[in-house]
C-alpha cells in the first residue's frame, strides 16, 4: 500500500482532456446531472469562461490527478456557493479535499454557506457529505432524467456556524494522507 499527501492546484487548460476523458464515461456519468457527453470545444468554452471569484481545483497527490472539485455559482453578495466533486476510481480521496475546499470556502473565502444538490441515488456520495456536517435542506423531487426515468436530487447545505462548531472534531484527523 502507498500512502500520499492529498493536495488542491487550480484546474488549468492541460487538464481539459483529464476532465473529459472521466467526466465522459457511463459509469460516472450516472452521477453526474449532465446527461449528454462534453466534447473538447465545450470543455474549452467552459474553461474560458470561468468566473475568478469561482475555484476550480484538481486534487493531486503531486503527480497524478486524482480527481476534480470546485466551488462554483459564488455569490459574493449572498457569501454562498455550489460545491462540485469527482474522483478518480480506486482512490478515496474525497473526504481529505471535501475537507481542504470546505476550509478554504470559509475560512479564505469568507463563505457564510456551501451547497450542492446530488442524485438521490448516489447514496455514497451523501454519506460522505452528511459525515463532513452538511444537512439535508430539501428533495427535489424528478428533477432529472437518467437511465430513462426521471429522479430527485438532495439539495445538502453547510453555514459557516456549523462547520465551525465541527472543525475541532474534524481536525482530529489533521493528517490529510491517503493509502491506498
Amino acid at each position: 500500500m502507498n500512502t500520499f499527501i492529498v493536495g488542491l492546484r487550480p484546474v488549468d487548460v492541460n487538464d481539459l482532456t483529464f476532465l473529459i476523458e472521466w467526466r465522459n464515461k457511463p459509469e460516472y456519468m450516472v452521477n453526474f446531472r449532465q446527461s449528454e457527453p462534453i466534447t473538447l470545444a465545450a470543455q474549452l468554452k467552459w474553461f474560458q469562461q470561468l468566473r475568478p471569484e469561482d475555484k476550480h481545483f484538481i486534487m493531486t497527490d503531486g503527480i497524478r490527478s486524482l480527481g476534480y472539485c470546485s466551488l462554483n455559482h459564488v455569490s459574493l453578495t449572498h457569501k454562498t456557493a455550489e460545491f462540485s466533486v469527482f474522483t478518480v476510481p480506486g482512490v478515496n480521496v474525497g473526504y481529505f479535499a471535501l475537507k481542504q475546499l470546505i476550509r478554504k470556502g470559509f475560512e479564505e473565502m469568507g463563505l457564510n454557506k456551501i451547497y450542492s444538490d446530488v442524485l438521490a441515488y448516489n447514496v455514497r456520495a451523501l454519506k460522505l457529505y452528511l459525515l463532513l456536517g452538511f444537512k439535508t435542506e430539501g428533495i427535489n423531487r424528478e428533477a432529472y432524467f437518467k437511465g430513462g426515468k426521471f429522479v430527485d436530487s438532495i439539495h445538502i447545505g453547510l453555514l459557516r456556524s456549523e462547520w465551525e462548531d465541527r472543525r475541532v472534531v474534524l481536525q482530529t484527523d489533521k493528517k490529510e494522507s491517503v493509502t491506498a
